[in-house]
């Protein structure tokens, strides 16, 4: 394919998002969606999000522009996580000298990755990363016609998950105020650009999988292939690839068919004090996406319990804010450290293909 007819395919691809809440169901959606033939949809990456303020507003692009553009994507800090066609995409990376937008730059990146299921003509491109649902406004600006599936789990079963695998803050007030920020940020972008959303409750997801992803499908245009649901069939050669602790730890639902045995478990594994804290926090806006909190009314006791956990959530975006704004080498560098710092290590695969 000639660099011209290559660069008019990419910016015929439209592409959606997969957004919400950590341990909502968005990694279960995007691995449904990379077994269907005719999607391409990278695991979680965030380069679009990172690399955004310093190259959305480049209309025109140099062979030596290109080459930085890159060097800066493979220094991000999950790059080593992705399986990419690597060699293919800096070829096509650097085929797009001349006219081109930052969008179909995205594109090339999202149109490479290597999945482990069969694919045919490719129809649409995909992303999914949690951290998105603060950026909507960001990535309409890139994308304008996107489409984003939301994924939105029960509030008390979110941060029973999130404290199991023990991926970010294990402070329980904190993590209820988390969830009510990505829902209130989402509910927000979605009264700006309704007919751009599908919103769904994880739960009446795994209830219903068949009915409710082929409502999906229509959604984006494209057709609802049952072989999606044969996704767990491909653990071998997930197994193969990723890090043990991830398949077996963070993600071992995905290696089964989809199930609705795990819904609602807080209504065992809670206690009352957790359940009231969770409702105080979360209660209001749970009650916005059909969660009904058990509990009611704010007590002294509580409210001295849940300021620290929010104020100790909002200081954490306050400081991501901050972070975002900072040039890319020094963003990058930054959140290494940090991770160092804290004892945090992204894995890389066993197998670093077409390097």
């Amino acid at each position: 394919m000639g660099d011209e007819n290559f660069k008019e395919l990419l910016r015929s691809l439209p592409v959606f998002f997969i957004i919400g809440r950590e341990r909502s169901g968005t990694t279960l959606m995007r691995t449904l969606f990379d077994a269907h033939p005719n999607v391409s949809i990278q695991v979680e990456f965030h380069f679009i999000w990172h690399m955004y303020h310093k190259y959305h507003r480049k209309k025109r692009w140099t062979r030596q522009q290109l080459e930085r553009f890159w060097q800066d994507l493979t220094r991000l800090p999950r790059y080593n996580l992705v399986t990419l066609h690597r060699k293919q995409l800096k070829q096509s990376i650097l085929s797009l000298e001349g006219d081109c937008d930052y969008a179909t730059l995205c594109k090339a990146v999202l149109f490479h990755y290597k999945s482990f299921f069969d694919k045919q003509e490719i129809l649409i491109l995909g992303d999914k990363c949690p951290l998105y649902s603060l950026h909507i406004p960001y990535l309409l600006k890139v994308f304008p016609d996107a489409r984003f599936i939301h994924l939105v789990r029960d509030y008390r079963d979110n941060i029973l998950s999130m404290l199991r695998v023990r991926i970010e803050s294990h402070v329980f007030s904190a993590l209820a105020y988390r969830w009510t920020y990505y829902n209130q940020r989402v509910r927000s972008a979605i009264r700006s650009s309704p007919d751009q959303f599908i919103s769904m409750k994880y739960e009446d997801f795994v209830s219903h999988p068949e009915e409710k992803l082929t409502d999906i499908c229509t959604f984006l245009g494209i057709p609802f292939v049952p072989s999606m649901l044969e996704f767990h069939k491909k653990r071998d050669a997930f197994i193969s690839v990723y890090p043990r602790r991830i398949v077996e730890h963070i993600h071992k639902s995905l290696f089964q068919p989809i199930s609705a045995e795990h819904i609602y478990r807080w209504r065992k594994k809670m206690t009352e004090k957790q359940v009231k804290l969770a409702d105080a926090i979360a209660g209001s806006e749970g009650m916005r996406w059909g969660y009904s909190p058990q509990f009611t009314g704010k007590s002294r006791s509580i409210k001295l319990l849940f300021w620290p956990g929010i104020a100790y959530g909002r200081l954490y975006y306050t400081w991501g804010a901050v972070v975002s704004r900072l040039p890319l080498g020094i963003k990058s560098r930054l959140v290494f450290f940090l991770a160092r710092s804290f004892g945090r290590k992204w894995p890389e695969l066993k197998i670093m293909q077409d390097e």
